[in-house]
């Protein structure tokens, strides 16, 4: 079940139950069954696991410590971020409905991520997930289950700054400090793809990265230029 890439794959499970990893502090880890998530409702479908990425809240959690409660229900398997195929789709009544789940149809490769919350039962350390619509999306062909579920948390947090919280339009200039990080590098991508002129920061390592691979208009170098905030 478990990769050496520190991501986990499924296998079959029965019709009403499934296998889910179960961690425990100062234990090794254990596979149970437990029940399958219910079947998807209105704006909601049900993603069979492909790969779950492994973040810091996974320690945090599996070793109770004070923010664990913050994260995850002690109920339910834990795990956050995945991508997988589509399982089952909702069946919609009304018109709206049916618009928001028209895009993913059974078979889809999607990827997605379950919210930090102390009400959130499910895991993607599990077989299968039933989530809202809005918590993910189709997998671009190009990119990889791995990649995909590995890249949830940085790329949202990078949009969300970028697009909602920054109000970053096309034409606009921005400066990404810290740019060859997760967020950070999704945050030159994304300000690129919406227009902007980029001012990447980050460290000789990365500079010929981003340069070259994720096209920052200009590149500082810190570990040469420490004093460029001042410039």
């Amino acid at each position: 079940m478990a990769e050496g890439t520190g991501m986990l794959t499924t296998t079959t499970t029965t019709t009403t139950m499934m296998k889910a990893l179960k961690l425990e502090k100062d234990q090794p880890p254990k596979i149970v069954e437990i029940p399958k998530p219910p079947m998807p409702n209105k704006n909601e479908i049900m993603v069979k696991i492909v790969c779950a990425a492994i973040d810091t809240a996974t320690d945090s959690v599996t070793k109770k410590d004070m923010f664990s409660g913050l994260l995850h229900s002690s109920k339910g398997p834990i795990g956050w971020h995945y991508s997988g195929t589509v399982e089952h789709v909702g069946e919609n009544d009304d018109e709206a409905a049916v618009v928001a789940v028209v895009l993913f149809k059974k078979g889809d490769a999607v990827f997605g991520f379950l919210p930090y919350d102390a009400n959130t039962t499910q895991g993607s350390y599990s077989e299968y997930v039933t989530v809202p619509t809005s918590q993910c999306a189709k997998k671009p062909r190009n990119v990889s289950f791995q990649v995909a579920a590995a890249a949830t948390t940085e790329s949202i947090t990078a949009l969300q700054a970028m697009r909602d919280k920054g109000g970053l339009e096309d034409g606009k200039s921005v400066l990404v400090v810290g740019a060859g990080g997760g967020v950070g590098s999704a945050a030159v991508m994304i300000a690129k793809a919406m227009g902007a002129r980029v001012t990447a920061v980050c460290s000789t390592k990365d500079a010929k990265r981003i340069e070259q691979e994720y096209k920052a208009d200009v590149v500082i170098d810190r570990t040469k230029e420490p004093d460029y905030v001042e410039h």
